[in-house]
């Protein structure tokens, strides 16, 4: 029964590790709530060979300011997936610090994965803990 208490509650400590990560995630691809939202231009595709011989590609943004500043940045978040120069994607940024940039996806798919990968770790963790207080008092 330890065994299984213990297992019961890493699966609530991985899946509380697994939502936290999820959320963070998902928050670094919403608007800042202060924010500007604008369209931006992919102007430049980085390749990259890794050591596995597999092809990576991070895009080079660019956008206007509501000021008619012209400002430029890398996604540095690898993909296997090519871009296509001119692809236009939705980003927010601050008003008077234009550098803190963030991509707005339609859909977060990967922060929501996340979120629901640790969501059903800890369901399970619960409902094993749950079994096992029914059991000793049942």
């Amino acid at each position: 029964m330890p065994g299984r208490l213990t297992s019961s509650l890493l699966n609530i400590a991985a899946g509380t590790l697994f939502f936290t990560a999820g959320l963070a995630v998902h928050r670094s691809h919403l608007p800042y709530p202060d924010g500007i939202i604008t369209t931006a231009t992919v102007t430049h595709v980085d390749e990259d060979v890794d050591d596995a011989g597999s092809t990576w590609y991070k895009s080079v943004y660019t956008f206007v300011t509501t000021d008619g500043q012209r400002v430029s940045f890398r996604d540095d978040g690898n993909t296997g997936i090519e871009s296509t120069v001119g692809d236009r994607v939705e980003v927010s940024y601050r008003p008077g610090r234009p550098e803190a940039v963030r991509l707005v996806p339609g859909f977060d798919w990967v922060g929501w994965i996340i979120i629901g990968v640790g969501s059903l770790f800890v369901i399970r963790g619960c409902w094993s803990v749950l079994i096992a207080v029914l059991r000793r008092l049942l």
